[in-house]
């Protein structure tokens, strides 16, 4: 029974170290924007306008999900075994669709954009260092090591959605600075995102890998640019 009590405070540590985590990332993000917006760098280097600005910024920017992507594999794949399910492949049709429409983006997002190099970019930067990195923190260990936790369900379910949803405002709070005028206007962004969570984690628990979520997470997006 004392090991049972045991096993669960240590996982409900690993929960809050994994949302400890994921607001350091958000400081990360927030003040490496902040920075670049001082040094006058920001809006050159967060628009695919060339490809070696943008990618320096997204990586710099990806660089501790990196760190404890790899960190994680190598640590506790003996403990979390396939649960962790951010790497693991599958096999619906559906997947495979998307998979190929996404493909066929790359030559339309170079046929849209006036730089065929930023079109290329674009369709990278989505799947990569938005979808593929958002997704491994997001849908796949925030919530894993939620769902090992003891905390009520509504709380292993909502925490996620919120630290998600909290996240897409580092970058326009660094941009515009805090104020009730920026708030305001990113809020919308905050309750669309938490919201698509639910959607995303739904796709994830579904095909029981993350190759769905990322795959529709960079649709999404860059469709989002196609447009605006």
């Amino acid at each position: 029974m004392e090991h049972n009590t045991i096993q669960e405070k240590k996982k409900n540590i690993y929960a809050l170290l994994g949302i400890l985590y994921a607001g350091v990332q958000y400081l990360w993000t927030y003040f490496l924007s902040s920075y670049f917006k001082r040094i006058g760098t920001l809006p050159r280097i967060t628009s695919p306008i060339g490809f070696i600005p943008a990618f320096f910024f997204n990586l710099v920017i990806a660089i501790p999900m990196i760190i404890v992507f790899i960190g994680t594999v190598i640590r506790y794949r003996r403990e979390f075994d396939d649960k962790m399910m951010y790497i693991k492949t599958d096999r619906y049709l559906l997947t495979l669709i998307l998979t190929m429409i996404y493909a066929l983006m790359l030559p339309l997002s170079t046929r849209l954009d006036l730089n065929p190099r930023r079109g290329a970019f674009a369709w990278i930067y989505y799947l990569v260092f938005i979808s593929f990195f958002e997704e491994f923190l997001y849908r796949g260990l925030v919530p894993t090591l939620m769902d090992r936790s003891s905390f009520p369900s509504w709380i292993r379910a909502v925490i996620p959605a919120l630290v998600y949803g909290i996240y897409q405002s580092a970058l326009p709070l660094a941009q515009y600075g805090l104020s009730l005028s920026t708030l305001t206007s990113i809020l919308p962004d905050i309750i669309w995102s938490t919201i698509f969570h639910f959607a995303l984690m739904g796709m994830k628990k579904w095909t029981g890998a993350m190759w769905l979520p990322i795959i529709v997470h960079a649709i999404i997006d860059l469709s989002i640019y196609f447009i605006f």
